[in-house]
């Protein structure tokens, strides 16, 4: 069984008084790198803790920086992560938020599936893996609701780190031959050296076929990423990851058999899949531009052999559509609402597509 790693709240005071009130409430300097100081936590830090940092002037908590880590203690790993470091102020007892280091230690994640499918034969060829988490209060956060704490808290590669894991060790009771897509934050291949080895060992060890894990990237994440996450994903598609764009908005130069040279990020990343988003597709029948943009996008994925699905599909319409456009798969609550079981009929998409645009 897993033992979660303990959870570390680190700050980077910017004053001498903020280091001083910090060390009367039992912060202590970090072993290799004093300038920071440390405090462990557990279920009760935020409600214990949070008080004891409102106690210091606001003006140092808005300089002082914190994030939340299960890391071990490293320079140049705490350097990377204070690049998305949060201000104190946000630690506060009545931040919105308070309750995320907890949910991270006590690992309260589960899954819904979204089923992505064939829109020409009714076949489902794969699932979204959609993290979900439930409060105390009994509501349940959705995936993005859980980005936004993890971004809010400086923790996203935290997070990212315990989905993913949650995830693969979650799809081993599911059959081999199933294909999934699991979303995964550029920040983490950037800030935590060992997203890669961690990733293909723990799939050896479950034993999960590799080339049915896709992870999946935002474009526009990726965009503002160096050129080592190109690199990382490169090594992920080595060893057999598949890997898909989120969200892809790449302008196609119709004059030209490669991408407009000002973004080049399909030919670079060379994914085997591409999703565009409900925006490009929904009621794209009564926009002649978006009709051209996605048959120029579909044209060229045709000619680098890479796959496109439309999301958001949430008319039989739009269905119909995107089938007429030459569009191979589609994810959507027309298709399919995610749930936490599989679901693995044959849809018969030519006599039972439904409407629910206004379920």
């Amino acid at each position: 069984m897993h033992t979660p790693a303990i959870l570390k709240l680190i700050i980077l005071p910017d004053s001498v008084l903020t280091r001083s009130l910090l060390v009367q409430h039992d912060f202590r300097p970090v072993p290799i790198a004093p300038q920071f100081l440390y405090h462990n936590l557990d279920f009760q830090t935020p409600s214990d803790i949070a008080p004891k940092i409102d106690a210091i002037p606001l003006t140092s908590q808005e300089a002082s920086q914190y994030i939340v880590t299960d890391r071990s203690f490293h320079a140049s790993n705490l350097l990377f992560e204070f690049l998305n470091a949060q201000p104190l102020s946000m630690f506060r007892a009545d931040n919105p938020y308070h309750w995320f280091p907890s949910l991270l230690e006590r690992e309260s994640l589960f899954f819904d599936y979204q089923p992505i499918v064939d829109l020409e034969l009714g076949d489902i060829v794969g699932h979204e893996c959609l993290a979900r988490a439930v409060l105390g209060t009994g509501s349940t956060l959705t995936g993005r609701q859980l980005l936004d704490a993890a971004a809010m808290t400086g923790s996203i590669p935290q997070f990212d780190a315990l989905a993913r894991r949650l995830c693969l060790q979650a799809i081993t009771d599911f059959p081999r031959y199933q294909t999934f897509f699991i979303n995964v934050s550029p920040i983490s291949l950037l800030h935590q050296p060992q997203f890669l080895s961690d990733t293909y060992s723990l799939a050896q060890e479950l034993k999960l076929p590799v080339p049915n894990i896709f992870f999946e990237f935002s474009e526009s994440e990726l965009s503002r990423q160096p050129e080592q996450v190109k690199n990382a994903i490169a090594q992920l598609r080595e060893w057999g990851f598949g890997i898909s764009l989120d969200d892809f908005r790449c302008e196609i130069d119709s004059d030209r058999d490669d991408l407009d040279p000002r973004n080049q990020r399909l030919r670079e990343i060379y994914p085997n899949a591409i999703k565009l988003n409900s925006q490009q597709i929904q009621k794209c029948y009564l926009d002649r531009g978006k009709r051209n943009h996605v048959l120029r996008i579909l044209d060229a994925a045709d000619r680098l052999g890479v796959a496109v699905i439309a999301k958001g599909l949430e008319s039989s319409r739009d269905i119909e559509f995107c089938r007429q456009l030459g569009m191979c798969f589609g994810q959507g609550f027309a298709l399919g609402r995610p749930q936490q079981e599989l679901q693995q009929d044959r849809y018969g998409l030519k006599d039972r597509c439904y409407d629910v645009v206004n379920d």
